[in-house]
């Protein structure tokens, strides 16, 4: 891969769009308060770029393109009709960004928490491996994962109404399983007390 080099390191209060980037190393960019829109990553290292200070993302693609670690303070990026493929996404700090109408076509992020909050409308394909969706109870989780395989992965506290499950044979969807544990242990607890009687 070429190195792009750039004396600028951090670019603040810039809009950069319309742009194909490719077989490139871009450095470790910081991203404060910058509107990029409509760029083309192919087979790009991104690793450690930062995005801080509502930095927004706008019709972006992400082709086989390293993500590595890409840092992203709490709320401060909004990633919109942005689509993301074949890309390494481990250690990402995706559960501080949000995600509004993404696809993610054979992505690898394994390990991380998704706030379902911040996953709007998105689109999952592929295999999804110990990924947490949370939320806080009442959080809807709007997201497709129709074409996915889901291992480990985890629905906490999401209201999941809203998803589309995987069209594969052997993943189940079982409302409130907590609550029905309890329950069920409790009926156990009354039927070997009735079994003693």
């Amino acid at each position: 891969m070429r190195r792009l080099e750039s004396d600028i390191v951090r670019y603040e209060h810039e809009t950069i769009s319309g742009t194909t980037i490719i077989n490139s190393n871009v450095g470790s960019p910081i991203f404060w308060n910058c509107k990029l829109q409509h760029l083309i990553f192919d087979t790009c290292n991104l690793t450690n770029a930062r995005f801080f200070a509502g930095s927004t993302i706008d019709h972006c693609t992400f082709i086989r393109s390293d993500l590595r670690s890409v840092g992203i303070a709490k709320g401060e990026a909004v990633f919109t009709n942005c689509e993301f493929s074949f890309c390494d996404m481990r250690g990402m700090t995706l559960e501080n960004a949000t995600f509004i109408d993404c696809t993610f076509y054979k992505c690898r992020f394994n390990d991380r928490i998704l706030q379902a909050a911040n996953i709007v409308n998105c689109s999952f394909t592929g295999k999804l491996v110990d990924i947490t969706f949370e939320g806080n109870g009442q959080q809807k989780l709007i997201a497709n994962f129709e074409n996915c395989i889901l291992a480990g992965v985890r629905f906490v506290n999401c209201d999941l109404t809203q998803c589309i499950p995987p069209k594969y044979k052997n993943h189940l969807y079982v409302e409130q399983v907590s609550a029905r544990v309890t329950k069920g242990r409790s009926n156990y607890k009354l039927l070997k007390i009735k079994e003693q009687k």
